[in-house]
């Protein structure tokens, strides 16, 4: 693939020029520059720039998909070359959201790396639906989601459990309501909600309360309607389409709504005591991580290099047993 069709693509992903122009290291007008170049070979135009921030038109939305048809090829051809050689040597990509992102897949990058420094690995922070689409078309090896995938011709493992935990603004009155199971930050990081003596949320105390939400169909919309439903009510919705529980965190710090996060997301990031948080029911408070991946992609030596990886070395994830998916 060409450099005009990487930074075309680059602005793409980015949403508009001044970000992918920060991102590639060169400046605006010299990618803008680039773009309309393109735009005059093509005799078409590939964005909408009229708005903020820039649409592809359906010229540009072609385009786009022919980059990642190259893509996906340049991936198979690299694939193949780097069986030749043992799997050894060669590109990985791995998508996740930003937790992972963030937290938890640089670690294991560095370690895998460490082994094999031959094999470079791409980083990619999207959305569980841009996730999939990725995966399916090739522009992925892996995919770390806690949704499991079941379309044709792509697998999921459990490489990891993880716990769900409620977190309330402090200053929200329910609060008062259940001084006896409430938790502090440093609790949480403690470990004590995993005590049995630790009562479980009585969400009805929250009834009249703002709840944050990500979009209709992840995972911790569908834990946090379910658990406001076992107490009885339908929540107030403050926010309902946000993307990563990080960015709920965040807000619900700021006393936006209450909202469900995993409980280690409170080892990395910095302590507040602005918000209380509750253990779950049982039903509800723990979920799997999944390892997705293309099932063809099974016969990659690189590919089997990585699983081998995450079968002998224990860490935030392991591959479980086949049967727990």
């Amino acid at each position: 693939m060409n450099k005009n069709m990487e930074y075309i693509y680059k602005i793409y992903q980015e949403g508009g020029f001044s970000k992918a122009a920060k991102a590639l290291y060169i400046s605006q007008p010299a990618l803008s520059a680039i773009v309309r170049r393109t735009e005059r070979q093509l005799h078409t135009t590939l964005f909408d720039r009229s708005q903020s921030p820039v649409r592809l038109t359906p010229a540009g939305e072609y385009y786009i998909r022919c980059i990642e048809r190259i893509q996906a090829i340049e991936r198979e051809m690299e694939g193949y070359f780097a069986d030749l050689s043992g799997g050894s040597r060669g590109t990985l990509a791995i998508g996740s959201g930003a937790y992972y992102c963030t937290y938890v897949l640089p670690g294991l990058i560095r370690r895998f790396q460490a082994q094999y420094p031959q094999v470079q690995i791409s980083l990619m922070e999207d959305i569980s639906d841009q996730r999939t689409q990725k995966l399916s078309q090739g522009q992925l090896d892996f995919m770390v989601d806690v949704n499991e995938l079941r379309a044709p011709g792509l697998e999921s493992q459990v490489i990891a459990r993880e716990n769900m935990i409620l977190a309330v603004p402090a200053s929200f009155a329910g609060n008062e309501k259940l001084r006896g199971c409430r938790l502090t930050f440093e609790e949480v990081r403690q470990g004590r909600h995993l005590n049995g003596d630790i009562p479980c949320v009585d969400i009805s105390a929250f009834r009249d309360d703002p709840f944050i939400f990500l979009k209709p169909g992840n995972h911790s919309h569908d834990l946090l309607k379910k658990l406001c439903r076992l107490g009885g009510f339908e929540p107030r919705q403050a926010v309902i389409s946000l993307d990563q529980l990080l960015t709920a965190y965040y807000m619900a710090c700021e006393g936006t709504g209450i909202t469900v996060l995993r409980d280690t997301t409170l080892l990395h990031v910095a302590y507040t005591p602005s918000l209380f948080f509750y253990k779950l029911p049982d039903q509800l408070s723990q979920r799997s991580v999944y390892l997705s991946y293309a099932k063809s992609a099974k016969e990659r030596a690189l590919i089997r290099l990585f699983l081998d990886f995450l079968r002998s070395n224990p860490g935030p994830f392991e591959l479980l047993e086949k049967e727990d998916t």
